[in-house]
């Protein structure tokens, strides 16, 4: 399915190919959906400036979730933009709305996925480059002490009742970390894993865990991601990884994850200019963990991050627009323009 979706993608480019080498024509009315999670009120609040002050679209947003949010783009048209949607947990509904022509799939939001595993500080990992994964990472027990019996190492696990906690019991039991003279520390909530990882770092002590990224954790602490040295096989995955008490689990990689834009029908051949730029819209992982870790130290607004990402990333996202478009942009943000078109108190 997913192979499909992604061939979906790559047509939506070749039809857009070369539009953003001419001036945009004029934007009508449009409705963003605004996601209730921190990376899409980001994306979504880069879009609405984008496409307010440079597009010239009136842009309007709609409180929504994932599952209403599919729905009523396939059955109303509306909302014209879904700006990030992890699809991977929605690959029926998404599959069967762009067979269905009623959908269409913009891009990818990041450039390399949305990225899950187990790390290490990069004071660990510049102390000791020998260390480069998780096998590695098991053969130095000393460096990753446990905060409960300084006799043992420790791997962090997800909090109780994520699926990831599952799969890194599964793993800690494929790669043998008990025998390695390792522990497994279940944290019982995200704030839990969170001050385990920051008070590690901020001790200068190693730490070993499972952890993903976007996240505004990884824009404050600079970790490195363990090389899982086997390729992902979905069948095992499935049958045993992810399956409480796999009788026999075996080493295997975590799954990428992938965040994409999606576009109406109509407003793919209405707004071919903007839907080009939405196509094109894309950053890494490194740039939003900085944007989210940004927004959490300053207290910021979406709208205020997004601005602070214009200002900061010119490069890169003048990459995204036509020429007059960039051009308006770059008024909006000297004047200190609100993606609202009122000036900034």
């Amino acid at each position: 399915m997913k192979e499909r979706i992604l061939a979906a993608i790559v047509i939506v480019y070749a039809l857009l190919a070369g539009s953003n080498s001419v001036f945009a024509k004029g934007c009508g009315d449009i409705i963003i959906a605004d996601m209730n999670w921190a990376t899409a009120q980001i994306t979504t609040a880069v879009d609405a400036y984008i496409l307010s002050e440079g597009f010239e679209c009136n842009v309007e947003f709609s409180s929504t979730d994932v599952i209403p949010a599919l729905a009523s783009m396939r059955d109303t048209g509306k909302p014209d933009l879904i700006p990030e949607l992890w699809i991977n947990a929605v690959l029926p509904q998404i599959e069967q709305a762009v067979a269905s022509g009623s959908i269409k799939l913009a891009g990818e939001v990041l450039a390399d996925g949305g990225v899950q595993g187990w790390w290490i500080p990069s004071y660990i990992a510049t102390a000791h480059p020998e260390i480069k994964s998780i096998a590695d990472a098991l053969a130095r027990p000393d460096l990753f002490p446990s905060p409960n019996d300084e006799s043992k190492a420790a791997l962090h696990n997800c909090p109780i009742g994520w699926e990831c906690q599952i799969a890194t019991a599964n793993l800690f039991q494929a790669y043998g970390a008990t025998e390695a003279g390792f522990e497994l520390i279940n944290e019982k909530s995200a704030a839990g894993l969170n001050a385990s990882l920051a008070t590690a770092y901020e001790t200068n002590v190693g730490w070993l865990g499972y952890y993903w990224t976007p996240t505004s954790l990884l824009g404050r602490y600079e970790m490195v991601k363990l090389d899982d040295a086997v390729a992902h096989n979905s069948q095992q995955w499935e049958e045993c990884t992810s399956i409480e008490q796999c009788g026999d689990p075996k080493p295997n990689a975590w799954p990428s994850n992938s965040a994409n834009s999606l576009v109406s029908q109509a407003f793919a051949e209405n707004e071919i200019s903007a839907t080009s730029y939405v196509s094109s819209r894309q950053w890494t992982n490194s740039i939003l963990n900085l944007l989210l870790a940004w927004r959490a130290n300053n207290q910021a607004s979406s709208e205020e991050v997004a601005q602070h990402f214009l200002l900061e990333h010119e490069n890169l996202w003048t990459q995204w627009v036509p020429s007059d478009v960039s051009a308006r942009l770059k008024v909006a943000l000297k004047s200190g323009m609100s993606p609202s078109g009122d000036d900034e108190q």
